[in-house]
């Protein structure tokens, strides 16, 4: 009969603590309990580091994101996670039994106060956007002076309108851009008529004087549309002076 193996330092198999229960595994396993207790504690190291670069990235992506955008679709990863984050954080802190009860607390508490955000939605109705433009001169150049979303409303102006950005989060009067210049030149060699588009009225009076334009006594109407941000204000233009050649 073969006689068994002691194992110096290491604790009783009939100790129910984690030493224990590896010097129980290493005479199962015939390999030094030490062994198995450093597998434990690398097992522990692991897990935590796990959550810390998952916290990490969490942390750290939510303060660039507050930095750079602050615009909530882009948020929705962190949103997702944040429902990890909370179930790892409860059973690293609390006992399994406690853990579970706390889940579920925590779960039932978040779906009974959250809200959906707000995000413009309308009704169903029998086409997506209902926009009425009113009656405009021929061959008209369009320019969208103001930051405000407008880009919808485009197709339902005339066939033959042109449509310019003349404010907008990539391009601005003064701007040194090739963009820039190409707007001012749109506007310096049009022949047509002109119209701003903007939303709230009178938003873009300054960017249209920069560009020698300004609004015809009487000459506004109103673009109105389905949508929260409506109506939007349609201005017939005029030169301050003749363009140079």
């Amino acid at each position: 009969m073969m006689a068994r193996k002691i194992y110096p330092y290491s604790l009783d198999r009939k100790d129910a603590k984690v030493a224990g229960v590896c010097s129980t595994l290493g005479a199962i396993a015939g390999i030094d309990p030490t062994f198995v207790r450093i597998a434990f504690v690398a097992a522990a190291i692991f897990t935590s580091f796990a959550w810390t670069v998952v916290a990490a990235f969490w942390g750290v992506s939510f303060l660039l994101w507050t930095e750079q955008y602050s615009i909530v679709r882009y948020i929705v990863l962190l949103e997702v996670l944040t429902g990890v984050l909370i179930v790892g954080l409860l059973r690293l802190m609390l006992r399994p039994g406690y853990a579970d009860v706390a889940v579920t607390l925590a779960a039932v508490v978040l779906i009974a106060t959250t809200r959906w955000p707000d995000w413009w939605r309308i009704e169903h109705g029998p086409q997506w956007f209902d926009v009425k433009v009113p009656a405009m001169a021929p061959r008209p150049l369009v320019l969208i002076a103001s930051g405000a979303p407008t880009a919808y409303v485009l197709p339902f102006f005339p066939a033959d309108a042109r449509h310019v950005g003349v404010r907008n989060n990539i391009n601005f009067p003064g701007r040194p851009t090739l963009m820039e210049r190409a707007v001012a030149d749109a506007i310096r060699t049009h022949t047509g008529s002109f119209y701003a588009l903007q939303f709230p009225a009178g938003d873009g009076v300054a960017d249209l004087a920069a560009h020698g334009l300004r609004p015809v006594p009487g000459g506004c109407g109103q673009v109105r549309t389905n949508m929260r941000m409506s109506p939007l204000e349609l201005c017939r233009l005029e030169r301050i002076e003749p363009p140079s050649k």
